[in-house]
């Protein structure tokens, strides 16, 4: 049975399935987070769109701009996951098992994007759901 965690990163808003690898929810948790940041830093959206599930919703960081499902959230991710741009970097993460399939998870992350006047903008972010 697949685990189910909803994370946001800022504002961002992830619903997304993993198969369970593993028994420790801070090793699901991880692996996602680790998945989201690696597609997102290289611009590969539909490796970002894959770790959603169809009817997601997300709150986008920055300008709290709202998509519903994976065609709205492409849009977003375009915005925010570009290849040769640092993308989030996971500084700390804890996870803990709700119930069988259901894991609460809470991170912390750096977010980088080219400010406009050209230069990088690092803010923070948290991820957290269930």
């Amino acid at each position: 049975m697949p685990t189910r965690i909803f994370v946001s990163i800022g504002l961002l808003l992830i619903l997304f399935t993993l198969p369970a690898g593993s028994d420790d929810p801070n090793d699901i948790g991880t692996a996602h987070s680790q998945a989201f940041a690696k597609a997102c830093a290289a611009g590969d959206i539909p490796g970002v769109l894959a770790l959603y599930e169809d009817q997601a919703t997300v709150i986008w960081p920055g300008l709290g701009e709202v998509a519903h499902g994976k065609v709205e959230i492409e849009k977003l991710a375009a915005t925010l996951c570009k290849s040769g741009q640092p993308g989030p970097k996971l500084k700390s993460q804890n996870s803990k098992q709700l119930a069988p399939d259901y894991i609460i998870n809470v991170g912390m992350w750096d977010l980088t994007a080219t400010g406009p006047d050209g230069k990088p903008v690092t803010s923070k972010g948290m991820n957290t759901g269930g």
